[in-house]
């Protein structure tokens, strides 16, 4: 029996999910004008779509759990987004699974129309920039960085998605940077 009002209860589908759009570019550094200091970790649930984030805010930490899940298996720039809020004890449950992490200094900046997310790795990725906005389906293709002329897109390069950066081995993250002259 098939019923009309069935909603689909697939990873990435239903109410609670929503488009994602973003491009992603590499940069040399993060620009003067940035502001919002925060520290975010993320935690990449091994052989999932799911990641446990702690973001440090001014007024304490907030946990997140998130599962994107990508429209075009190959294409990592655009996602269905379902994202959960968790007490600390939740978090570090989550945390506890078998996952690979990455930690960020993130910063937001504005060029008036659009905000952006300027991402300065720390840790083992230390060196790396990256830079995200989310953009409409359309129309999105002149999006300049004032700050960084050389700036690369990476947005349909997946080793520069999270998942992919958590997962990379020590050799290949070096070999990824060194490519990118880091």
């Amino acid at each position: 029996m098939t019923d009309s009002n069935h909603v689909s209860r697939q990873p990435g589908e239903g109410r609670y999910s929503f488009p994602e759009r973003e491009r992603r570019w590499r940069v040399a550094s993060v620009p003067a004008a940035a502001t919002s200091p925060r520290r975010v970790e993320d935690w990449y649930l091994r052989e999932s779509t799911l990641r446990v984030r702690q973001i440090d805010e001014e007024f304490g930490p907030v946990f997140k759990l998130t599962q994107k899940v990508r429209r075009e298996p190959s294409n990592p720039m655009s996602v269905r987004l379902t994202n959960m809020y968790l007490s600390r004890t939740e978090f570090d449950q989550l945390r506890s699974l078998p996952g690979d992490g990455i930690v960020k200094e993130r910063r937001t900046w504005s060029d008036g129309q659009r905000t952006f997310a300027v991402d300065r790795f720390l840790g083992r990725h230390e060196g790396l920039y990256l830079v995200e906005c989310e953009v409409d389906e359309v129309g999105d293709d002149d999006i300049l960085l004032p700050w960084d002329r050389d700036a690369v897109e990476v947005s349909h390069d997946d080793r520069f998605s999270g998942g992919s950066l958590s997962r990379l081995s020590d050799t290949a993250l070096a070999a990824l940077l060194a490519q990118r002259g880091i």
